[in-house]
């Protein structure tokens, strides 16, 4: 992989790594969303100004799309979460950081579901007649989401 390819991966990756959408980074960048998504395939010559630009967007310096370090995010840290090491040894440090960003966050997004489910089983709405609606039938079998083990199946 060039150098341009992976200056085009690591754009790339920050963008994944903060929730934001191609349209988001082109508004702040000033692009229309088309723009920004030919710089992100390859399909468009990158400047040095517009690395400025995206660096500058990101809080990092330009040096840091041409190092194989981590990219120092700023929207947070991993510190003290778990290392996730059953990644491919290719992967380079700064894309190890966006892939265990990425899991911490669907693994909050997991336990805050599995709250709203917690939440929704105590607070069971009955209908008019009084019988629970959220009460599956007693022959259903059933699902330890703390555990990830089913019962019964």
């Amino acid at each position: 992989m060039g150098c341009v390819e992976v200056v085009i991966r690591k754009i790339k990756l920050l963008r994944e790594s903060n929730n934001y959408t191609q349209q988001y980074v082109a508004d702040e960048l000033e692009l229309s969303q088309n723009a920004y998504s030919l710089i992100e395939k390859g399909l468009t010559k990158l400047t040095i100004e517009r690395l400025e630009q995206i660096a500058t967007f990101y809080k990092i310096e330009v040096s840091d799309f041409f190092t194989s370090e981590s990219l120092g995010l700023t929207s947070g840290t991993l510190e003290g979460k778990r290392d996730h090491n059953n990644l491919p040894p290719a992967v380079s440090p700064m894309e190890k950081i966006l892939y265990e960003k990425t899991i911490q966050h669907l693994e909050s997004n997991l336990s805050r579901l599995y709250s709203l489910i917690d939440q929704l089983t105590a607070a069971s709405v009955r209908n008019s007649a009084g019988k629970d609606l959220l009460t599956a039938p007693e022959d259903a079998p059933s699902f330890d989401h703390k555990s990830n083990k089913a019962d019964d199946l």
